[in-house]
C-alpha cells in the first residue's frame, strides 16, 4: 500500500493564512455590524432580554441606533480606534441599520402571515412555499447588507485591530454575552 504525499510548503501556508484572514475579517466586522443589526432582529418579538425591554415589544429605530452606537463605541475603545475610525465605523453601522430596518418589518409581517396560513381551516401549501421563498430572499438581502458593512468596517480598521476584535468575540468579552 502506497500513500501519496502532497507538498504542504508555501501553498498550504497560504491557504491557512487566507482562512484565518477570512475568519478574522468576518468575525470582527460581523461583531460591529451585528451590534446594531442584532438590535433590530433580536428584539423583533416581545420578550425580556435583560436590557430593560420588559415586554415592550420591538426596539424602535432610535433606541436601536443608540444601542448600536454604544456597543460600537465600547468595542472600538477596546482596540484603541482613533476618533476618525470610530466616526467612520459609526456611519457604516448607521447606514446598515437604515437599510435593515425595513427588512425587520418585512419579517414581522411574514411571521404574522405564516401564523395565519398555518392556522387556517385548510392549508395552502403554495402560499406557504411563496412565503418561505420570500423569507429566504429577505434573509439573503440582509446577509448581503451585513457583509457589505463588515467589509467596509474591515477597510477602516487596521489588521491588529481586527485581530483584537476577533479575539474579543471568541472570548465573548463584550456585548450581551460579556
Amino acid at each position: 500500500m502506497t500513500t501519496e504525499t502532497t507538498p504542504q510548503g508555501d501553498e498550504h501556508g497560504k491557504k491557512r493564512r487566507w482562512r484565518w484572514t477570512r475568519r478574522a475579517l468576518f468575525g470582527s466586522g460581523i461583531a460591529l455590524a451585528l451590534a446594531g443589526t442584532g438590535a433590530f432582529f433580536g428584539h423583533a418579538q416581545s420578550r425580556h432580554h435583560g436590557w430593560g425591554h420588559h415586554g415592550a415589544g420591538a426596539m424602535d429605530a432610535e433606541s436601536a441606533t443608540e444601542w448600536a452606537q454604544l456597543m460600537t463605541r465600547q468595542a472600538l475603545r477596546r482596540v484603541d480606534a482613533t476618533p476618525d475610525q470610530e466616526a467612520r465605523v459609526q456611519a457604516i453601522i448607521g447606514d446598515a441599520l437604515k437599510d435593515l430596518l425595513p427588512l425587520r418589518d418585512d419579517g414581522r409581517l411574514a411571521r404574522k402571515e405564516g401564523l395565519q396560513l398555518i392556522g387556517a381551516a385548510s392549508i395552502d401549501r403554495d402560499a406557504i412555499e411563496r412565503l418561505r421563498a420570500g423569507q429566504i430572499a429577505v434573509h439573503e438581502q440582509a446577509s448581503k447588507r451585513v457583509m457589505r458593512a463588515v467589509l467596509e468596517i474591515a477597510d477602516v480598521l487596521k489588521p491588529e485591530q481586527r485581530e483584537q476584535l476577533t479575539k474579543m468575540i471568541a472570548e465573548r468579552r463584550w456585548g450581551r454575552h460579556g
